[in-house]
């Protein structure tokens, strides 16, 4: 099923998240969801944020990871889960996602109760120089 942008708009509550499990069955792209998420992301209510930011989960792609990891410090609970649970099931993070991810672990440092905590594992899986390279200077302080 193509991701229809007009449905996503304009459905509410558990029909809108049934619409959104059924979409992500179906191959979304990022070239297709990224600018629109980009365009609305600001206007977007919490509850259409949280689903759209899960659509990004399942696009394979660099920039929609970079999308998500500017949500793991997002003021709503919900929005945060789901951001921080998608950056965690990444195999490797580049030096973008890297810095969110340090950021988040250094503001909540001292609180293993916090859900940034479950991104500690995320500087041991570096894809590339850079983010190996802020990921040993986090380990380091």
């Amino acid at each position: 099923m193509p991701f229809d942008i007009k449905k996503f708009e304009s459905l509410n509550g558990l029909c809108l998240a049934n619409y959104v499990v059924e979409a992500r069955r179906g191959k979304i792209t990022e070239s297709d969801f990224l600018p629109y998420f980009k365009s609305k992301a600001e206007a977007m209510d919490d509850v259409r944020l949280e689903l759209a930011i899960g659509i990004l989960a399942v696009i394979d792609g660099p920039e929609s990871a970079h999308t998500i990891a500017k949500y793991i410090e997002h003021p709503n609970f919900n929005v945060r889960f789901v951001a921080i649970k998608s950056i965690k099931r990444l195999a490797a993070v580049d030096a973008i996602v890297m810095r969110y991810v340090v950021q988040s672990l250094l503001l909540h440092a001292n609180d293993n109760r916090d859900l940034a905590y479950e991104l500690r594992d995320v500087p041991d899986r570096y894809a590339d120089d850079e983010a190996r390279q802020i990921a040993s200077e986090y380990h380091s302080k």
